[in-house]
């Protein structure tokens, strides 16, 4: 039996998150990626709820896919589906790191570069 649970409110960002993380905890059951989520900062940008990190570590957990589905399974059980949704990398470190890898990437073409 599905647990019913509360329907985010568009628009209302805390409201949203709340409901995104008890989501998250009776669909999900995965301890590490609920507290991963607990940390992260949260806004909508028009109709998209999108949750931050400046961390590129937890982003890079929070976009792979066993991760990734049980995050997508979370906001689908409130009503939002895969594209109301995003994660994003936010501040100067994430900038910096990004324009770092772009610019390897650039320079050394088609090498494969696996960042860790």
């Amino acid at each position: 039996k599905k647990p019913v649970l509360k329907q985010a409110v568009a628009g209302d960002a805390r409201n949203t998150f709340g409901t995104f993380l008890r989501a998250l905890r009776k669909t999900g059951r995965n301890g590490v990626l609920y507290t991963i989520c607990m940390d992260l900062d949260y806004a909508y940008e028009g109709d998209t709820f999108v949750l931050y990190t400046e961390s590129d570590t937890v982003y890079r957990s929070l976009k792979k896919q066993d991760h990734f589905v049980l995050i997508e399974q979370a906001f689908a059980a409130i009503g939002i589906a895969t594209d109301g949704f995003d994660i994003r990398l936010k501040g100067k470190k994430a900038d910096a790191f990004n324009a770092g890898v772009n610019e390897i990437q650039d320079t050394f073409g088609g090498v494969k570069i696996d960042v860790k």
